[in-house]
């Protein structure tokens, strides 16, 4: 599961019972010591590694010989250390005796034998004997074939192995050929074994799927004659695990089974659980003697027991094509697909830090997708996504210059693709999660992008796919549950005091909070929040909607943990984001948690501010609920017959971005949560503007408009009256 420190911590404990009760010179005591040493690899300790392999060695060696198995086990373990440490030919010599004793052990035709033969072959390759190298690899996947078949991964690793070998001798054909096939395999033995899984495993097979494909776009850089394969694949790779859960909820909202419901209210009790126990602290939990180990095996259980369930949904396994596409896009409409990927370079043989995007075009008149290439993506991300923020800042909000660069990067090369089509559905990949397409000026024409197409923004391909295939849902219930002004203090009234001020916009950002979590600063009220509430309220009401306002004391994370599919949810408040835990040696709580799990979990690095936050943020422990409500949190809400949630705050649109899963933090547990639309923000918003924003957003909507209607609407009129982008396109409408 990637967490190499928590292995290692149960591994010494087992090392500990086996030197007790059968002393350190047995082979229990070896294995162990190889366990160990493969911890310390993976947390990049090379040298501690090598310790704990030379020690399993000595034991193998005297226990058993230098003939046995485990011996030879030891000598690869020993190998890959002095690979990781780029000395290939001590890693070379190792591998080759390794390789005798398995030929001696179990014959040519056995697959240990085949890993050994893989294992020297990487080493020739990386002291550049290519042709050394793609010998042993032929003679491994010859041995493959015959004991695993040509359909086990470890075939496809041999074949992976071969097609690198060809592009390094400069025939990228042969080297696409090769690596394709591999990737069909691992697709299909993907798609094959994803039930019974739980997310987090099946985010680990899928991130070995994603390093093949990642190879595969890099060759078709170079020859793109399989580029409409790619296109195929990534459409039943991307977003994969969050289309299964909105799955579970969309069968769930239509299905009477009661133990499929009991185990659904099990896991969201046992994640509740496991939310509380991540805001108490170290000794609270052993006083009240919590094992959180049992109740995360609680919740890998039912996960799994749901998955096992999962593969009887009817879109659970199946797998969708540029046919389904095409067949969902009407004359006038296009989809657009954005995929980041890290780019290896096959003239210096090796992965870079360099980023390309690879963007798919899909219209209704052909199955052959149309693409472009854009080769310069840590640009993208570093100095244009930098001058984009310039004039998205408050600082430049009352400038009038335009920005005349970010069209031409971010958007031109798209734009020749996409020719005179009006709708624009896009997928969105890497920096461009963190930009707002419709706020790009185009200098040619001298309108904003939003003013010239209809950008909308879906989650993947294949839920726009699903989403169109499925009936247009009717919400009957017009109720709505607005929070707004909360008492951050958490004292019977709000009050402000002389040393406070109000805050202008709805964000804190990095040091501030920090400075919180230490009894510095402190969130300040806004005012606005209240007005809007009102204001929207009362509109609501004019127009027969039963709506329930949570303001001041009564804008409480407790109120909205308990609510039960309202069709609108409206939360203006204080919103955050990080992409760093700013380090603190003298205090291990965070954001009222502990610093260390919230620097693992992504959904615990954004959330938004409720009554009550600031005594949890200058360490006061509060009864209930802290005030604070992760994405994590967000993410077990009720929201499954929810027709659109409004996230009024700042940054609630940014999180922690997984290339193939989207945005983690808020805008991801929002849609976990079963909500058809969000509307939230990529930067900080100011909070008076924010306020007429909303206001104008509902009556636009209730005069008849579809929310997406009354959302580009709500943008122009924003625009006409405060022209800077800063205010009129931080927010941003995505769902259905």
């Amino acid at each position: 599961l990637g967490d190499y420190n928590k292995a290692l911590e149960y591994n010494l404990i087992a090392l500990e019972i086996y030197k007790k009760a059968l002393g350190k010179e047995h082979p229990s005591y070896a294995m162990s010591s190889n366990n160990i040493a493969l911890n310390y690899s993976n947390l990049g300790d090379y040298n501690k590694s090598l310790e704990y392999n030379l020690i399993a060695l000595e034991i193998c060696e005297k226990a058993l010989g230098k003939e046995h198995p485990y011996y030879a086990l030891s000598l690869n373990n020993i190998a890959m250390v002095y690979y990781n440490l780029g000395d290939y030919n001590k890693a070379l010599e190792y591998n080759l005796i390794a390789l005798e004793i398995c030929e001696k052990a179990f014959g040519k035709e056995h697959p240990s034998y085949a890993t050994s033969l893989n294992n020297i072959a990487l080493n020739y390759s990386n002291l550049g004997d290519y042709n050394k190298s793609l010998e042993y690899n032929l003679i491994a996947l010859e041995i493959c074939e015959k004991a695993l078949g040509k359909e086990h991964p470890s075939y496809a690793t041999s074949l992976n192995n071969i097609a690198r070998n060809y592009s390094n001798l400069g025939d990228n054909n042969k080297s696409l050929e090769l690596t394709l096939r591999a990737y069909k395999i691992y697709e299909r033995s993907y798609n094959s074994n994803k039930v019974g899984l739980t997310p987090q495993l099946l985010a680990t097979n899928k991130s070995k799927l994603e390093l093949s494909f990642q190879f595969l776009a890099s060759l078709s850089c170079i020859d793109p004659s399989e580029v409409n394969v790619l296109n195929t694949s990534w459409m039943n790779l991307n977003g994969a695990i969050q289309a299964g859960q909105a799955q579970l909820l969309q069968h769930l909202s239509q299905n009477t089974d009661t133990s499929l419901l009991i185990l659904v209210e099990e896991l969201k009790l046992s994640k509740m659980q496991l939310s509380k126990y991540n805001e108490m602290t170290l000794s609270e939990k052993e006083n009240k003697g919590i094992d959180e180990t049992a109740l995360l095996e609680k919740i890998n259980k039912t996960e799994t027991e749901l998955s096992k369930r999962s593969q009887y949904f009817a879109d659970f396994n199946r797998l969708v094509g540029a046919k389904d596409l095409v067949s969902q896009l009407t004359e006038n409409e296009v989809l657009v697909d954005i995929i980041r990927f890290p780019y290896y370079d096959f003239k210096n043989i090796g992965w870079t830090d360099s980023v390309k995007y690879l963007v798919f075009i899909s219209d209704s008149k052909d199955t052959l997708v149309e693409h472009v290439f854009i080769h310069k993506g840590k640009e993208l991300e570093n100095e244009l996504f930098s001058n984009y923020n310039s004039y998205t800042s408050r600082s430049n909000n009352t400038s009038e210059q335009k920005d005349e660069l970010s069209y031409d990067y971010f958007w031109k090369p798209i734009a020749e693709k996409i020719g005179d089509a009006k709708t624009v559905y896009i997928s969105l990949g890497g920096i461009y999660n963190n930009i707002n397409l419709n706020t790009l000026y185009n200098l040619k024409t001298e309108k904003y992008l939003f003013e010239e197409k209809d950008i909308r923004i879906v989650n993947s391909t294949r839920d726009f796919i699903l989403m169109k295939e499925r009936e247009t849902k009717n919400y009957s219930s017009n109720t709505a549950a607005l929070f707004g002004y909360p008492n951050y203090d958490g004292t019977s009234i709000a009050t402000i005091d002389s040393n406070d001020y109000l805050a202008s916009t709805r964000n804190l950002n990095s040091f501030w909070i920090d400075s919180l979590t230490r009894g510095g600063m402190k969130a300040s009220l806004l005012p606005a929040t209240k007005t809007e509430v009102e204001n929207i309220s009362a509109t609501l009401n004019k127009n027969d909607w039963q709506v329930s306002s949570f303001l001041e004391n009564y804008a409480s994370e407790e109120n909205i943990k308990k609510l039960e599919s309202p069709r609108v949810v409206h939360i203006a408040t204080h919103g955050y984001f990080f992409e760093d835990v700013p380090k603190d040696l003298s205090n291990d709580r965070f954001m009222g948690m502990d610093r260390q799990t919230v620097v693992q979990n992504p959904l615990l690095r954004s959330g938004l501010l409720f009554t009550g936050a600031n005594k949890t943020l200058n360490g006061e422990e509060l009864k209930g609920d802290n005030g604070l409500l992760s994405a994590y949190e967000a993410a077990l809400l009720d929201l499954s017959e929810t027709e659109l949630v409004i996230l009024s705050a700042c940054e609630t649109g940014r999180g922690e971005i997984k290339n193939s899963e989207g945005v983690y933090g808020l805008r991801k547990a929002i849609s976990d949560a079963g909500a058809a639309n969000t509307i939230m923000s990529l930067w900080k918003v100011d909070d008076k503007v924010t306020q007429e924003f909303m206001s104008t957003f509902y009556s636009t909507w209730l005069s008849g408009k579809t929310i997406r209607e009354a959302f580009n609407e709500t943008q122009l009129t924003i625009k006409e009256k405060y022209p800077q982008p800063y205010y009129w396109g931080a927010f941003v409408l995505v769902g259905e």
